[in-house]
């Protein structure tokens, strides 16, 4: 088997880079604790990678924008609360 070439590495690295990123999210945004911040975070990481409406064909961006869909947002200085289902 031949060895990758550097565009190939670092397809990798980015297509890790950017499943690490989706899964830090989806979890910090499940967290009682989330704050306006991540999700804003959340919000920008979706736009950036042209997640809408749209269902995905990566699960972990699927999952991340499925659930900032049960958001109730309330006081910015509050805890973020989810609604329930």
């Amino acid at each position: 088997m031949a060895e990758k070439s550097t565009r190939e590495k670092v397809a990798d690295l980015l297509e890790l880079l950017n499943l690490q990123t989706a899964e830090t999210l989806l979890k910090r945004v499940r967290d009682p604790e989330c704050d306006a911040a991540t999700l804003n975070a959340a919000r920008a990481f979706l736009k950036d990678n042209e997640i809408n409406s749209t269902p995905s064909a990566n699960p972990h961006l699927k999952d991340l924008n499925t659930h900032l869909g049960d958001v109730e947002l309330s006081d910015p200085h509050e805890p973020i609360r989810f609604r329930e289902a």
